[in-house]
């Protein structure tokens, strides 16, 4: 996602309804409980307005609200309430159909009978299939039968009555229990291959039973979180429904979500540093981050139940059985602020554990940076997950100024070369990649962007004329690097300035997004959350859009998921590619010689009797494979299945076997002096990772060929 920094000054159109809501608006921030599930109020219809309002007066594309949005509208919040099929029969969905061409009105109306008839009937839904899964669970399931399961929702109608509902659940809930006894059964034989003291012996009545149980257990969890939905829940929902169909970047955040998309966005939060989940009603301890208040104060350990939280001296509140979300909102806190956590260790005892809350740094989050060598060359790896920036700060750490920092570590090691990983990185700050690309190119613009009824204006780099590096470059990407990755990636090629390595495309999004907090409509009103909507294209010096086509590497890579339509063009309401102007730039005037390293590569991956031509015909199976989402339910049929599936992957082990003969040298870049340190286990997991990377061992033969 790219996101601006700062906001502009609302359009006209936009202010004149905030008015006309203000006072309407103004009482959503006084409500002190929540409505139920029977009743939508005024309030959250002057929300809706001026949602739409927002969006009409600021989206990038606006789209009319008439009958034909209302019917889109409809069919997508029915498929966000029901998306498999396993809760609605045909008789709900008939008379939820009455609303169908209704949505504007109510948007217009500021009243939603739909959502309040969705929500009882959801709710009630829930209930009943809480029921058959309790039911069909009690009894041993007859596992002789022929019979199939279908798993592709588009393939599948919804079930004419409750009965028909309750046989689906059956025939879902028999191919898990069958799958797990098929994963018991496959355990317990290698278990006793190999003389493993773990092994013991069972009947097949005792593993599905134990399957059975098992299966109970995770939708127990299941429905008592389902059971925690609240009326905000269901009306984030389906307000998404509709403010999704502007396209698939534009969405209404509640606050919490929106607290939630900051700290991704930051890499770092205020709280206690541990990971939560729920187990059986109680928020369970997953992980410590290492260096933080939790790690630091010593008590908390990983499978500690937490059973209360109190602010320092203050009574403490029972979290057994309360939403996580809401769990989690009590532990988090203000730096230098107390709280007491009572928990329930492993061997039974409870104890208070006092922790003071700290910055919690998400250092999976930052840029890293490591050394490659081969034959006396060294090729300098940056590893970027995402163009991460606080906005929250002045001076907030961003990742521009953290990529500034790893090339100059990398040049004091005099490496030969610069490689950076934007592989999986979703992009993140439009400021943060626009000065980065200016560090390799010595002045000019990097990206175009255009606003709605503007003409586009480009972005360009500081125009000092000076480079932080100037040698050999060379960028990864992979169908999920995205926006930021894409303007970078593109800015490098228009230049070319390096080489692309990587899928056949980058992700395809080009579109730029910016928050706009709703409450600063209502007079000092709080809670009514924010609005992330496309306000802007953006386009590569060249002209073109990145938008749908993606960016084209130099150098493609087979990969898995080379066959599938993957990215923006798999998206529905996506914008259309298009193209404008191009800049005036200069190209690099060291350029490598392109069409000499691709042929090199093709040549090389030609020969290549392992691991890209394995994957290869992976690619091809696994798209076969996916097509195909009915599966049977006897367990002659199941293992017959099973093991043709397991003997046909058995030709792609080397795909997993892989390693590279690269030496790779983490502490060069990043001492770190203690072995047992954290951050030691860290760097050496990522070192080993590295190693066996065949994407990176090629990047690095392209580079030997680029520095020949």
């Amino acid at each position: 996602m790219i996101q601006t920094k700062y906001l502009s000054e609302m359009g006209k159109r936009v202010l004149v309804i905030a008015s006309v809501l203000m006072l309407t608006v103004v009482g959503i921030a006084c409500v002190q409980s929540k409505p139920d599930f029977s009743e939508s109020s005024k309030e959250d219809g002057a929300l809706v307005r001026l949602i739409m309002g927002v969006l009409d007066g600021q989206h990038y594309e606006p789209i009319k609200i008439n009958d034909k949005f209302s019917q889109r509208a409809f069919d997508a919040f029915l498929k966000n309430l029901d998306t498999y099929k396993r809760y609605l029969i045909a008789s709900d969905v008939e008379s939820l159909k009455k609303y169908r061409n209704k949505i504007d009105d109510e948007i217009e109306e500021m009243s939603f009978p739909l959502l309040d008839e969705a929500n009882k009937i959801i709710e009630k839904r829930t209930k009943d299939t809480e029921g058959f899964i309790e039911d069909v669970l009690k009894h041993p399931f007859d596992f002789s039968k022929k019979e199939t399961v279908e798993f592709d929702e588009d393939k599948l109608t919804y079930c004419e009555s409750k009965s028909d509902l309750k046989e689906r659940w059956r025939k879902v809930l028999k191919y898990q229990v069958l799958s797990r006894i098929d994963n018991k059964e496959a355990l317990l034989k290698k278990q006793k291959e190999k003389a493993d003291t773990a092994y013991k012996a069972m009947t097949f009545a005792e593993i599905e039973i134990e399957a059975r149980e098992g299966v109970q257990k995770s939708y127990k969890d299941l429905y008592q979180r389902l059971n925690q939905l609240d009326y905000e829940d269901r009306k984030r929902v389906f307000i998404n429904s509709f403010v999704e169909l502007f396209d698939p970047h534009t969405s209404y955040f509640p606050p919490k979500d929106k607290e939630d998309f900051d700290i991704g966005m930051s890499g770092q939060l205020e709280g206690i540093g541990a990971t939560l989940s729920v187990k059986d009603g109680y928020v369970k301890v997953m992980s410590i981050v290492p260096g933080s208040a939790s790690w630091k104060q010593g008590d908390l350990k990983e499978g500690d139940l937490i059973l209360k939280v109190a602010q320092k001296d203050d009574a403490p509140v029972d979290i057994v059985n309360m939403r996580l979300d809401e769990a989690i909102r009590l532990i988090r806190g203000k730096k230098g602020t107390e709280v007491r956590l009572t928990v329930k260790k492993l061997d039974g005892e409870v104890q208070v554990v006092p922790i003071i809350r700290d910055v919690v740094v998400i250092e999976a989050g930052f840029a890293k940076s490591s050394i490659i060598s081969q034959e006396g060359k060294k090729l300098g790896l940056i590893h970027l997950p995402k163009f991460y920036a606080d906005f929250g700060k002045i001076n907030g750490r961003s990742c521009a100024a953290d990529i500034a920092k790893e090339v100059k570590k990398l040049k004091k090691n005099k490496v030969d070369g610069i490689l950076i990983d934007l592989r999986n990185n979703g992009g993140g700050s439009l400021q943060d990649v626009v000065e980065m690309v200016g560090y390799f190119i010595p002045s000019g613009p990097v990206v175009q962007v255009k606003q709605r009824h503007r003409p586009a204006y480009g972005m360009r780099d500081d125009d000092d004329g000076k480079t932080i590096y100037d040698g050999p470059l060379l960028v990864m990407v992979n169908e999920y690097s995205a926006s930021a990755s894409e303007i970078f990636a593109a800015a490098i090629k228009d230049y070319k300035r390096g080489v692309i390595i990587g899928s056949k495309s980058t992700f395809g999004k080009g579109t730029v997004q910016r928050f706009i907090d709703l409450n600063q409509f209502a007079q000092g009103g709080q809670g009514l959350g924010a609005i992330k909507l496309t306000t802007q294209k953006f386009y590569r010096i060249n002209g073109e859009s990145t938008q749908l086509k993606g960016v084209e590497p130099h150098i493609v890579l087979p990969d898995a998921y080379m066959n599938f339509d993957l990215g923006e063009r798999e998206l529905n309401e996506a914008l259309k590619w298009d193209e404008i102007s191009p800049k005036i730039y200069r190209e690099w005037d060291k350029q490598p010689d392109f069409t000499s390293l691709i042929e090199q590569s093709k040549s090389r991956l030609g020969e290549s009797q392992d691991y890209f031509s394995t994957m290869e015909k992976y690619a091809e199976w696994l798209k076969e494979k996916s097509d195909d989402n009915l599966y049977h339910l006897d367990t002659s049929a199941f293992h017959a299945e099973n093991d043709k599936y397991e003997k046909e992957a058995e030709q792609f082990d080397a795909i997993n076997d892989y390693k590279s003969d690269l030496e790779i040298d983490l502490m060069l870049v990043d001492p770190v002096t203690e072995k047992d340190s954290a951050d030691y286990t860290r760097y050496e997991a990522w070192g080993k990772k590295v190693q066996k990377d065949p994407y990176i061992n090629e990047s690095f033969q392209v580079f030997l060929n680029m520095i020949e």
